[in-house]
């Protein structure tokens, strides 16, 4: 297998220690990914017509096909985050 990507990606966040024992962070990302060049051989499983590979059967290519690892295109994929970091206890209290 083999693959190459682009990537560009941000994330940002803020942390607020307002409330007793307790820091919550509040974040937000964005990423765009670009695969491309994927290149997969196999000589078991699905072969790139949808039927089994005999065992043993010599490399097939299923580059550009639906059985393949990962299609070649781009995606975003933007997330959203909350975290609370809180204290169960104090110690010396």
């Amino acid at each position: 297998m083999r693959s190459a990507e682009q990537r560009v990606s941000f994330e940002m966040s803020g942390l607020y220690k307002g409330i007793d024992d307790h820091a919550l962070r509040l974040g937000m990302g964005h990423t765009w990914q670009d695969l491309f060049l994927v290149e997969q051989f196999i000589n078991m499983g699905t072969g790139p017509d949808g039927n089994p590979l005999p065992p043993g059967g010599p490399l097939v290519d299923l580059s550009d096909s639906p059985y393949a690892f990962a299609p070649e295109k781009a995606r975003n994929i933007s997330h959203l985050f909350l975290q609370d970091v809180w204290s169960m206890g104090r110690i010396g209290s």
